[in-house]
């Protein structure tokens, strides 16, 4: 039979004891075992697997193959240590989701704005503003250029001689205004050709030119050129010319026509066959015809003020002057100007921009394929504050206008006063069968898009929050809303409807990137889900859980903008432009003495830096240290919609709507479905989902799994970790043994 491990112990021991003393050294070295001692003595008692095997093996192979086996499961336990040690480091969650059934649930916020933010009744008889209505002018577009051509892509009504084309005064009109059957230029040459290239033949009320035009009849032989090759004008087609007589201060011109004598190659063309113009040469002496009619008496005298010039028969301010556009009969604002225009991109135009990133293909990119011109160059720069829309109509390149929405700045106290008000917009509200109370259960705050809006049970007023113990749209909020259509301006008022958002308390309204566009002559149902989602932050993951964010602007005190991952991100964009451009894009002004600037539409500098922003921004090369909010809280609708008033219904709310504003009395039964919307906003069910994370793997999951390992790889329990520290306390006493002097032999 084998003998056991303690008897093999005790016999090696007592031939080690032996050997010992029969060494002649034996004096020197009883106190002092060896090193190798202390590990069979370990080897030998432990109870881990393996290491027992290799003290107690017989040939040099075997002990080989224990070194190995051992120092492999060993090799093995190691690797399974670290990947239970980066498992608990990386601190994964679960995540896990629960149907909650409260008794009762808080109503969110309902934020409402009406999508036109400027009245029209509010600034038609305001000094600086009442120009927004020209652009529903149909002229509003057509302009006189002069010392160049038209802006890009515009029509050109004049067909001039090449000589002439840098020259002479040019009338200009938008691409969108030719063939859209209106006379936009004097000439009719936005549409005279349109009929060629429509294949539609001249009908009988129009004269077939040389060219294939077609000019109404009434336009023959008015001195203007309206074919485009003069075939109208020519003594050919209209013989009463040559018969003409001019008096003696006019020149008769080729076709009959008299002209003033010093408007003879004055680079503006007077002659319907241009020929004040086309016979001149530089240096050369025109001959003069004079007739013996008596000229005409000049007109009276103007004193125009130091900040005005005479333009003509009335005065016109000095911002006019040289501005490449002529206002004055014969262009005279532009006499004697120098016109210069600055690439935007000169030199090394880059340079503020590289702390932010060094690649110059980025920038190169973005000057090339990116940037966008907005075609403002020629607009004077007293003429953004306060606007000048007639230049800004002028260069707009949409047919709508939309891209002038961001020239006008006005003060919160300004868009409060032009917006639509409650009392106007809400003519009906109640909260499960209550009247609501506009000033208390409302809050105001102005959007940079559609001005005036109102939160009902935002809690900012110190009210109690409103809750709901019931489903069903008898237990929430009805509105009836009024969108006064006839206050809508064609410039800000393209679409008629209502904005509305749905939020929690605890978050600032976006109704431009959150909000839902609902239409008038509607029943607008809103049923609600509720949902909650909880992460958990370092450190299992990534989640901000601050409340609000810092302001930037210093009226924004009294104001508080909560924390989430959408106002994280408009937030920095901010920040960034005020850091880089010095200014933040915005349409309303701050109201303290010192405002954060917002970005001029006429500042090259500042339209390169904010453009340049938000093209790293969208690229992901603007560092924002924005995260998802650890608590976050919405509610997602259900839409359905009816039409809404029904036409049995229609007298009685017109009666209803009459007694409750008299702005509505201008209201019929044709215009009712244009201007009235009604919307139920309830929940639909009283419980809610929460998604939540909690920890997958904590402290004592990670050493249990050590413990597994240990058993599962070599055997070690707690004991054996405290035989290992034994081993390590012998270990010490060796080696302080070895140290010591009485170990040294004399």
């Amino acid at each position: 039979m084998w003998a056991s491990k303690r008897e093999r112990l005790s016999n090696s021991s007592v031939a080690k004891m032996n050997a010992s003393k029969s060494s002649p050294d034996s004096a020197t070295t009883t106190n002092a075992p060896k090193c190798g001692s202390v590990f069979e003595t370990f080897a030998s008692s432990t109870t881990a697997h393996g290491v027992a095997h290799l003290v107690d093996a017989k040939s040099t192979i075997r002990k080989l193959i224990w070194l190995i086996v051992v120092l492999g499961v060993f090799s093995g336990f190691a690797y399974h240590l670290s990947t239970l040690v980066k498992r608990y480091i990386s601190r994964p969650v679960n995540v896990a989701m629960t149907v909650e059934t409260p008794p009762s649930l808080t109503f969110p916020a309902v934020t409402i704005c009406n999508v036109n933010p400027i009245r029209k009744s509010a600034i038609e008889n305001n000094e600086v503003y009442s120009d927004i209505l020209m652009a529903s002018a149909t002229d509003v577009a057509q302009y006189d250029i002069v010392g160049g051509s038209c802006l890009d892509e515009d029509f050109t009504c004049t067909s001039l001689p090449d000589r002439l084309k840098d020259i002479v005064s040019q009338t200009c009109i938008k691409p969108y205004m030719q063939c859209n059957k209106n006379k936009d230029c004097d000439n009719f040459a936005d549409e005279a050709h349109c009929y060629r290239l429509s294949g539609t033949p001249c009908s009988d009320q129009m004269f077939s030119c040389a060219n294939g035009n077609c000019i109404p009849n009434d336009l023959l032989c008015d001195y203007v050129d309206n074919c485009g090759d003069g075939s109208d004008e020519t003594l050919e087609q209209c013989p009463q010319f040559a018969n003409s007589t001019c008096n003696s201060q006019e020149w008769r011109c080729a076709n009959g026509q008299c002209i003033p004598s010093d408007y003879i190659c004055d680079n503006y063309i007077d002659c319907g066959d241009m020929s004040d113009e086309t016979q001149c040469t530089e240096g050369a002496v025109v001959n003069v015809t004079v007739g013996d009619k008596e000229p005409t008496p000049p007109g009276p005298t103007l004193n125009c003020s130091s900040d005005e010039f005479s333009c003509g028969d009335q005065c016109m301010e000095t911002v006019h002057r040289c501005d490449g556009i002529s206002d004055c009969p014969r262009g005279s604002d532009e006499d004697n100007c120098n016109y210069t225009y600055r690439d935007p991109f000169e030199g090394q135009w880059y340079k503020p921009y590289e702390s932010i990133i060094e690649d110059r293909s980025i920038f190169e990119n973005f000057q090339t394929n990116v940037y966008k011109d907005r075609g403002f160059d020629f607009i004077p720069k007293l003429a953004e504050d306060p606007p000048i829309w007639s230049y800004f109509f002028i260069s707009s390149r949409l047919a709508d206008y939309s891209d002038l929405r961001d020239v006008m700045k006005l003060t919160k106290e300004q868009v409060k006063n032009f917006g639509h008000q409650i009392e106007d917009m809400v003519l009906d509200c109640s909260f499960a069968g209550e009247k609501c109370n506009l000033s208390s259960d409302f809050v105001s705050f102005q959007d940079e898009k559609f001005g005036n809006c109102y939160t009902f049970n935002s809690g900012n007023k110190g009210t109690p929050l409103s809750t709901t113990s019931r489903p069903g749209p008898e237990n929430g909020l009805k509105l009836t809303l009024y969108l006064e259509q006839n206050e809508y301006t064609s410039l800000f008022g393209q679409a008629a409807g209502i904005r509305v958002e749905i939020h929690s308390q605890n978050d600032t309204a976006y109704p431009e990137d959150r909000g839902l566009g609902l239409s008038p002559g509607t029943y607008t149902h809103m049923g609600l889900r509720r949902f909650v989602r909880e992460r958990k932050g370092h450190p299992y993951g990534k989640c901000d859980d601050r409340d609000f964010l810092p302001t930037i602007r210093d009226d924004e005190l009294d104001s508080k903008t909560f924390y989430s991952l959408l106002s994280c991100q408009k937030n920095c964009l901010q920040t960034k432009l005020l850091h880089h451009c010095g200014c933040i894009i915005g349409t309303i002004r701050s109201n303290v003495s010192n405002p954060v600037p917002l970005c001029g539409v006429l500042n090259v500098t500042q339209t390169i830096c904010s453009q340049l922003i938000h093209h790293l921004y969208q690229i992901g090369k603007l560092e924002c240290d924005c995260e998802v909010p650890c608590h976050e809280e919405s509610f997602k609708p259900i839409i359905s919609q009816y039409v809404w008033p029904s036409n049995s219904y229609k007298d009685g709310l017109l009666s209803t709507s009459y007694g409750q504003n008299i702005r509505t009395w201008q209201l019929t039964g044709n215009d009712v479905r244009e201007n009235l919307m009604r919307l139920a906003i309830y929940y639909e069910d009283l419980n809610y989902e929460r998604v939540y994370e909690e920890p997958a793997y904590e402290l004592p999951q990670l050493w249990a799994d050590i413990g597994g390992a240990l058993g599962l790889w070599i055997g070690v329990s707690c004991v054996t970790v405290i035989e290992f520290f034994e081993f390590l306390v012998n270990l010490c006493l060796f080696a302080k043994r070895r140290a010591s002097p009485s170990h040294v032999t004399p």
